[in-house]
């Protein structure tokens, strides 16, 4: 059997003229519901297309129906009416029963799904199957009616959610109808249906607030470029944005006035024509990939209230020039990639009180400098490298890639040093370690192409993991008797190392414990030159 298509078996039949079973009549006169009570305790709307008011629309082929327009709905009960005037091969009810025929505003919405299917008509014989379309076939679950009684007959489909049904035979008079009601329904306590719409946008309730969850529907050309949102909701906040991700068109986000403080995960990812947020500081919290791609530009300043900033949240934003952190903010987690390959950043401020991370910029970057207040309390800046404070102590966090400094001596009160420290720097020439220090930093140098020689300290014991992979200047490496460990791939890709010299004996370089052999990979040194031989790779 053919399955016919959804306009001539749906919508042709529902423009006919139906029999009024509602409890709730539409008013066209001043564009609100008024609504009654059912007999069962279930509010009920029959829906005509014709009928388009602030709460219900009909719209290609899709009822939309907005609960915030109902007083405290207690229960709620949808139902379609169609009258069948001749016989049809089927009825296409949407996907799983749900979706095509009837969509509630909010996506995920816990009420999708045909409860029950009424039918109405004379005492005579046709029969009723319903089932599920298998590609092109329809499957039929040899569910039927024998005949439909003039009071009605009605089928409960539980958890089935059959997606088709099927009138065979019937209309033996052609003045004879049939009425079909496909009821829809969920329960919600009084005053808890969780979505609602303004404008051209949809929110859903999160425990005490509301979320804005995108447009109501993303292909509307009518949809605003510059957003603004509601500072509550049925009297609740609203203050979280998700759901824009890859919108082409947006360019402006004004949260002045509104409660917005969080951008959820992916919320305006892609969004490639955005460029402004007006009331930008007020935002606490940019999850993970939230502003991703857009054309943000400018400087950044963050407010006071700053708490969370995730991996990614600015990935690509290759126009922002400046990173500013208030005094006053006290972020308690700060990913260090959340500015990943925003390549047009310069400088970055740390606040006061800054802790719980810092960001990274790192990738093809024109970053030159951090910096901190004098009397910043986590963190210090000294000519524009990054250094992080305990007492009197500094661990060095990060030398940015296009800093000034040429020729980098290592302070004495810095005791330690943070993996990658300065990876991918382009400026720097010679680093020279302090005897406090006594591992090289994990992929410290990685990349650092303009690194020409490297001074280990008098208590260097490790060299860690690709500590100088792919530093292609080096020409020479002096390694002093402290060293006993050479991990993995520490001079890998260092294409111009032709000498490893080492400031021990032969049996004191059999000493040393080496994780494997990858540690010189690349390199066109032969061997190590000891002071009483030489080691031959």
């Amino acid at each position: 059997m053919k399955r016919k298509a959804l306009f001539f078996s749906i919508s042709c039949v529902l423009a006919s003229t139906m029999i009024a079973v509602s409890c709730i009549l539409v008013n066209q006169r001043n564009n609100r519901l008024d609504k009654t009570k059912g007999d069962d305790d279930f509010y009920t709307i029959t829906i005509n297309p014709e009928d388009v008011t602030d709460a219900i629309s009909y719209v290609n082929g899709v009822f939309q129906v907005r609960t915030d327009q109902l007083d405290n709905p207690i229960n709620l009960q949808y139902e379609q009416v169609f009258r069948v005037t001749e016989p049809q091969d089927a009825i296409y009810l949407g996907s799983n029963g749900t979706g095509k025929i009837f969509n509630y505003i909010g996506t995920n919405s816990e009420i999708r799904g045909m409860n029950s299917i009424i039918i109405k008509g004379a005492n005579d014989p046709f029969t009723v199957k319903w089932g599920w379309a298998d590609g092109e076939e329809i499957v039929y679950e040899n569910k039927t009616w024998d005949y439909a009684r003039p009071e009605g007959t009605e089928f409960s489909f539980n958890n089935e959610k059959p997606n088709y049904f099927l009138i065979e035979s019937g209309n033996k008079y052609a003045d004879m109808l049939y009425q079909i009601i496909i009821k829809y329904g969920r329960e919600c306590e009084a005053g808890t249906d969780p979505y609602a719409q303004v404008g051209k946008m949809k929110y859903k309730r999160h425990d005490d607030v509301y979320w804005c969850e995108g447009f109501i529907d993303e292909d509307d050309p009518e949809n605003p470029t510059t957003l603004t949102f509601p500072s509550t909701i049925k009297g609740l906040p609203v203050t979280v944005l998700s759901g824009f991700g890859s919108n082409y068109a947006i360019e402006t986000l004004d949260l002045r006035g509104s409660n917005i403080n969080e951008l959820w995960t992916y919320s305006f990812s892609n969004c490639i024509s955005l460029d402004t947020i007006l009331g930008f500081e007020q935002i606490t919290s940019f999850r993970n990939s939230c502003l991703q791609g857009t054309k943000l530009s400018g400087t950044l300043t963050f407010g006071d209230g700053l708490t969370i900033l995730e991996g990614s949240a600015f990935y690509g934003c290759d126009d922002i020039e400046h990173v500013i952190f208030s005094d006053l903010c006290t972020p308690s987690s700060i990913d260090n990639g959340s500015f990943n390959w925003c390549e047009g950043v310069k400088t970055c401020r740390l606040g006061k009180n800054f802790n719980g991370g810092y960001p990274e910029f790192y990738g093809d970057m024109v970053f030159e400098s951090y910096i901190t207040a004098e009397d910043s309390v986590y963190y210090k800046a000294i000519d524009g490298i990054l250094y992080r404070k305990s007492g009197e102590d500094f661990a060095l966090v990060q030398i940015p890639t296009h800093n000034a400094t040429e020729n980098y001596v290592m302070p004495d009160n810095v005791v330690s040093v943070d993996s990658e420290f300065a990876e991918n720097c382009n400026v720097l020439k010679t680093f020279t370690y302090n005897d406090v220090v006594t591992y090289s930093g994990a992929e410290a140098f990685e990349g650092c192409t303009t690194l020409e020689a490297v001074t280990f300290g008098a208590n260097m014991y490790r060299l860690s993991s690709y500590s100088f992979r792919n530093c292609s200047a080096l020409t020479t490496i002096d390694i002093p008797v402290s060293v006993n460990r050479i991990e993995t791939y520490v001079f890998d890709g260092c294409t111009s190392l032709a000498t490893f010299n080492y400031a021990g004996t032969v049996e004191q370089w059999g000493l040393i414990t080496f994780d494997d052999d990858s540690w010189h990979t690349s390199c066109p040194a032969t061997g190590v030159v000891c002071t009483d031989g030489t080691i031959t790779f």
